[in-house]
């Protein structure tokens, strides 16, 4: 994955993929898209570590830490 270092994405992302400064725009994406390609061996490694990032970030787990927190939220 290649994403812009905004907000909580940077951290989410982790080791799964490279991160780039929004100022630098999208020809920097591609640029570290090109340099993680090129790397069999990082590639593999980001690959093997997204899966592992992003399991807690499923709709389910975002609804289900969505009503938990709002059932817990006075009225």
């Amino acid at each position: 994955m290649i994403t812009f270092g905004h907000g909580y994405v940077p951290t989410l992302i982790g080791p799964a993929g490279r991160v780039v400064s929004l100022r630098s725009g999208f020809p920097a994406v591609w640029d570290a898209l090109d340099d993680l390609l090129a790397s069999a061996e990082e590639y593999h490694a980001a690959s093997r570590s997204a899966l592992a990032r992003l399991t807690a970030h499923t709709p389910e787990k975002a609804a289900e830490a969505f009503l938990s927190a709002t059932a817990a939220a006075p009225a």
